[in-house]
């Protein structure tokens, strides 16, 4: 959880991730689900980063999709996904070599890279 000051009275980020957690996310979505899944959920594709830059398979956005937050909405959900260890490298360079590129989650290279679910996370608006 990261809190912006010791005044603020709420996180303004909560994330989970390891091979124990038991969260569910919306729409039933838990770590280590595929790609697919996660557009299943969402209605259609989404963006998220490559995998050669420190924000590493964040997603980037919904597209409208079902899992982008609405107007009134208090919080964002949005997740990291990772390369599974033994994935081969035809599949992780297309994905890898370009610093700051979003891929969208139905192009052909993130298709053959088929990353999963590694973080949950839940993003605050600030109230002001």
């Amino acid at each position: 959880m990261f809190w912006p000051d010791k005044t603020s009275g709420g996180p303004r980020y909560v994330s989970v991730g390891g091979a124990e957690s038991q969260w569910i996310g919306p729409r039933g979505l838990f770590l280590g689900a595929s790609l697919t899944d996660v557009e299943a959920a969402n209605g259609g594709p989404f963006e998220l980063m490559g995998f050669q830059n420190h924000n590493a398979g964040e997603v980037t956005g919904w597209l409208g999709g079902n899992l982008a937050a609405k107007p009134g909405d208090t919080c964002e959900f949005t997740m990291v996904m990772g390369l599974l260890s033994d994935a081969a490298s035809e599949v992780v360079v297309p994905v890898s070599g370009v610093p700051e590129k979003v891929y969208r989650s139905a192009s052909p290279e993130m298709r053959a890279a088929n990353p999963c679910i590694i973080a949950l996370a839940l993003q605050f608006f600030d109230p002001a």
